[in-house]
Order: C-alpha cells, then structure tokens, then sequence
C-alpha cells in the first residue's frame, strides 16, 4: 500500500497536468498512471477514487475556478499548489455524495501539508478556511449559485465549443451534450464473437457480482452498470472474450461490412478496437492489414491482437504510416479501407474531459488538412467497386461533412453510398441523417461516418 493517500496522489496529479502548457500537455491518462508508478502500490479503492479525484476536477475546470475565485480577497494570482488542492478539496463536497464533507476537507488539508512540505503552515491554513466556507454554503452553491451562471462556466467547456455547438444543435441539445460529457459514461464491452456470444459474457459477469446489460444500438455491445474498475480484472478479459468499445465505435465497423474473401486495411489502427472488430464480423475469414505509427499504440494493439486470439487474422504493417506502407514498391488494392481520422476528438470529451482544455479552434482547420491529405492518398488504393469508409470521432463540420462534400467535388469517380442498411437494428433511424452516421452524447460517445464507394 502507497503511504500516500489519493488525495495527494491527486493534487500531485492535477498540478503536474495544469502546470504544463495546452500544446505540450500529455494526456491526462498517462500522468494518472505516472503518478501510481512514482508514488507506489495503491489499492484499487484509491486507485479508483484518484481517477475519479483527477477526472471530475478536469471535466468541472471552469466551474471549479469560479467557486474558488469567489473566495479570493485577492483576485489576481493564486499559488497553484494551493488552487489545485481548492478545486480537489471543492470537487469532493460538491459532486461525491459518498464522501462526507469533513472527510473531504480534513484529507485535502493533510494533503496539502504534505505537498507543501514545512513551507509556512499558512497555506494549508488558507486552503482549511476557504473548504470550510464551500462546506458552509454547500447548499446555495448547488442549489442557487451555480444555476445562474452562463453554460460555458456551469458545464466547464471553452466559451467557442460552445458558441460553435449552440449555433448548429440549438440551446437545448448543446445543453445536453454538454451534460453528457460532464457526466462519468459507462464502461461499453464489445463481446468477442469469435469466442463467445453476449449473453454468455453477460451470464459470466453476473455470476461474479457484475451487473451488465445489453447495448441499446450495437448487438454485440454489453453495458456495465455502476462497474468503473480496472477492467483487466473483469471475468473473460484475459482469456479474450470481449475488448472495451463504446457502442459509437462499433457501430463504425459495421459500416465498414467486411465479407470474406475480402481484403480490407484499417489505415489508422490505434490499439486495434476496430481492426479486432472487423475480424469478428467478417468471422476470420477477411485479410485485415492495420497501420498504427505511434509506437505506443502500436504495442498496444498486438497485445489486444494476442489477447483476443487474432494475431493470425490481422497483419500489422511495420511501416506505420499508412500511405508510405502501401506505396508503389508495396502497393496493394484493397476492396475496403477504413480511415478512422486523426481528428479534434470533440466526440469523445465524456471519456477524454482533458481533451476541451487542449484544443483551440485552430486545429481543426489543420486537422481537416491532415485528413483530406489521407482522403485523397488512399482512394488509389482501393479497387473500383469498393469502399472507403471514413470516420472520426468528432461532429465538427469542417472535419466531416463539409470535408466529404468537398472530397466528393473534386473525385467524380466516388459516390457518397447510404449507410442504413449497414447499420444494425433500430440504431439506422436514430443515428442516420442525409446519407451521414452520427452518433452524439448521451446516446453514445461522437461519431461521424460516411460510406464511399468507387464507382470507376
């Protein structure tokens, strides 16, 4: 067990990831990780409650900020030590119900000793004080204070995410997606067809205590209800019977529709969600080339390859950039490619909060470059009559539509193909609008998808 307690492990979390400038900032992932390896062995009780510590500071940034400036004599700049600790401290007592109020502030207070290391005890004096009065106002702060502020602030998301979503969804449903990121989102399993069916896996899960239920858009999705913990622990991961997989994502790969015979290339591979789910629908029987050029990601997806018993069905490309691996010295004609793109990742900000903080409108403009740069590059690779699939985990116009559109301008030879008939059950008639799939929060994390074919 680690002699440090999780709130310090989340104060030091926090201050590390807040410290570093937007462009050069890791995700915050990793310097949770980081911080359980530097620190020593957490059980998985601390483990889960630093996550869930560092997450929920992240996703209410904004708001958090507000509450404490409130309580500032000074209202120019704060030690940031001593505000990181304020916003664990504030996120605590406000949003988990499960912790009591005096816990909360008495370990932030210890925590804050600690990190402060001897220095003048008028810090963790201060930072005692101002959670007192939070404690104090509690119910005002909830009930009044924070429902009269403006969305950007209430729901913590940049005032142009927010601008921008406002004028294309309108206020309410800008107002639910916003609450949907701000909101923890289940843990979304993909069963393994190839070793199991879902009420197999739902049976397993159950019989050790594990409420699961079936997804509501994918047949092959389970959601676990209340289960937030290591999911290398769960029944079935080790022996392959399922990979982590929101029902969005795996709605993406039956786009795709891989056949047997077939040969297909997933050109931007990640760790291999949708790479392992296109062995699944296809029943081992298509050739699935993946490229992934981080490396990390990379190691990540042969473990999952191994882990789930397709190391023969996937051939993963050891040059990792998809257009240079499939060259003229190495060209091969594919009857689909999948290009899941490189995008803002706004779709995602429910599972990635960090994700709002570290884009700036700007990327998308160079991102949407990035993705018609591959666009244009693989459509020679695929065989007429076949299919190029692209998806990003993002609803921003620039990145999507408005980039097919002008892809299909100036390629006469491809057509924009409808992708109802693709999509399983009643998910066609919720997700599908103008030949488009989208899936937007609550319903499922951001996808966009759009099925194009060859023609000549």
């Amino acid at each position: 067990m680690s002699k440090f307690g999780p709130r310090f492990l989340a104060i030091k979390t926090l201050f590390r990831w807040l410290r570093c400038h937007r462009k050069r900032r890791p995700p915050l992932e990793s310097v949770i990780e980081e911080a359980y390896s530097e620190y020593g062995e957490l059980n998985s009780k601390d483990r889960a409650l630093v996550r869930e510590i560092a997450t929920g500071v992240v996703r209410n940034l904004t708001l958090l900020e507000w509450l404490i400036s409130r309580y500032l004599k000074n209202k120019g700049k704060i030690d940031l030590t001593l505000k990181t600790a304020l916003m664990v401290g504030a996120y605590q007592i406000l949003f988990l119900k499960k912790v009591p109020d005096h816990a909360a502030l008495n370990e932030t207070v210890e925590a804050t000793k600690r990190l402060l290391k001897g220095r003048s005890s008028r810090g963790s004096g201060f930072v005692n004080a101002v959670l007192r009065r939070i404690v104090k106002e509690k119910k005002n702060i909830t009930e009044s204070y924070i429902l009269e502020l403006p969305p950007e602030i209430r729901y913590s998301h940049p005032e142009w995410i927010v601008k921008r979503w406002n004028e294309r969804f309108g206020l309410n449903q800008t107002i639910s997606i916003l609450k949907a990121n701000n909101k923890r989102p289940p843990v979304t399993l993909r069963v393994n067809l190839l070793r199991c069916n879902r009420e197999e896996l739902i049976r397993l899960l159950e019989d050790h205590g594990i409420k699961a239920i079936p997804g509501k858009y994918s047949p092959q999705a389970v959601i676990l209800d209340g289960h937030f913990g290591d999911i290398r622990g769960l029944p079935g991961f080790k022996e392959g019977y399922f990979q982590v997989q929101d029902e969005g994502a795996q709605l993406i790969g039956f786009l795709v529709d891989p056949k047997p015979g077939e040969v297909v290339l997933d050109a931007c591979a990640g760790v291999g969600g949708k790479s392992t789910h296109l062995v699944e629908l296809s029943r081992g029987r298509a050739t699935i080339f993946a490229c992934e050029k981080t490396v990390s990601r990379k190691a990540a997806l042969s473990e999952n390859l191994k882990r789930l018993g397709m190391i023969s069905q996937v051939k993963v490309m050891e040059e990792g950039d998809c257009l240079r691996a499939f060259s003229k010295g190495n060209k091969v004609y594919f009857d689909k490619i999948l290009l899941d793109a490189p995008c803002s990742g706004l779709g995602v900000i429910r599972r990635h909060p960090d994700i709002k903080w570290n884009r700036v409108v700007s990327d998308i403009t160079q991102l949407r470059q990035l993705q018609m740069t591959l666009l244009q590059g693989l459509k020679r690779l695929v065989k007429v009559k076949g299919k190029l699939i692209y998806a990003t985990c993002t609803l921003e116009p620039e990145e999507t539509t408005l980039l097919i559109e002008d892809f299909l301008k100036n390629n006469p030879s491809w057509e924009l193909m409808d992708p109802s008939p693709f999509i399983p059950g009643s998910a066609s008639g919720v997700l599908i609008k103008k030949h488009f799939f989208y899936s937007t929060p609550p319903k499922t994390d951001g996808f966009f998808g759009a099925v194009l074919r060859r023609v000549k």
